[in-house]
């Protein structure tokens, strides 16, 4: 089968992946009704080409937060990649050249975040990108039916030996309490 676009490779895998992988993936959470409307909200964007313009020579660059890349192409945040590939984040993590973000989910320890954001700084990352949308991990109900919270880890970043790891559905606590005010130590 050759893979042209989107839709094959997500028949493609489809195939391949465990029903409890699949539904991780495509899953959404309670009635994924917030998902559907993603979707949706993609497939009626149009490209609308603009005729008769001179693009014999075309230059993809731009600048974000001062940083000039060679695309605006960004991978987007996203977990659990060793559902897929062995290797996991980790492959993810090499394969792009440009400007390192860092996702943060704040945590009610003022400390563990700044230690994260020191970590991710000496790392090379550039931006920190705190995600507010997710005090409570959503009621993903296919994956406590898969009972795939159970087998998932998450590596702890202070010493990330194997082994030195807590469980997915222990990810919370996720701050609650966060406002604009608690913003300005960031």
């Amino acid at each position: 089968m050759s893979l042209v676009c989107l839709t094959d490779f997500q028949a493609h895998a489809r195939e391949q992946l465990s029903k409890s992988t699949r539904d991780f993936i495509e899953g959404g959470a309670d009635d994924s009704i917030t998902r559907d409307d993603n979707i949706a909200a993609f497939k009626r964007i149009r490209l609308r080409p603009r005729y008769l313009r001179d693009v014999s020579e075309v230059d993809t660059r731009t600048t974000i937060q001062g940083e000039e890349i060679s695309a605006p192409i960004c991978i987007a945040p996203t977990g659990f990649h060793c559902l897929v590939w062995p290797d996991g984040e980790m492959s993810t993590a090499r394969a792009p050249e440009g400007l390192r973000w860092f996702q943060l989910y704040v945590h009610p320890d003022l400390q563990l975040n700044k230690q994260l954001i020191q970590r991710v700084e000496s790392l090379g990352f550039k931006a920190l990108v705190i995600t507010l949308d997710t005090p409570v991990c959503g009621n993903r109900r296919h994956d406590i039916r898969n009972q795939l919270r159970r087998n998932l880890t998450l590596t702890d970043l202070q010493s990330p030996k194997k082994g030195n790891a807590i469980p997915y559905f222990q990810m919370t606590p996720i701050s609650t309490s966060l406002c604009w005010n608690d913003l300005s130590w960031f």
